[in-house]
């Protein structure tokens, strides 16, 4: 799947504006994804249950706009494991 450049470039201004206010970050490379689901509740391994080729043919089918970007706290250790700590609306995102 090819990762728009786009993604790229945000990560890039999400990480100076982060580093100019004191936060540092790891080296890992940026890997844009969408978390489905964190945590399997069915019967055996998860992959068994979907297939790869099809979630990619569908996210790629798709069209997303995005208008915001949500910062969430991952508690591994309890359910709900996310706590939205902030909401960071885009400006100038043009409906359609």
């Amino acid at each position: 799947m090819t990762e728009p450049k786009e993604l790229h470039t945000l990560q890039r201004q999400v990480v100076h504006a982060c580093e100019t206010i004191g936060f540092t970050f790891d080296n890992k490379p940026f890997r844009p994804h969408i978390t489905l689901s964190r945590k399997w509740k069915g019967g055996g391994s998860y992959q068994k249950h979907v297939e790869e080729s099809q979630i990619e043919k569908d996210l790629t089918s798709s069209s997303w706009k995005v208008t915001n970007c949500v910062l969430f706290r991952t508690h591994l250790d309890r359910t709900p494991k996310y706590e939205i700590m902030a909401t960071f609306p885009f400006v100038n995102v043009e409906e359609k």
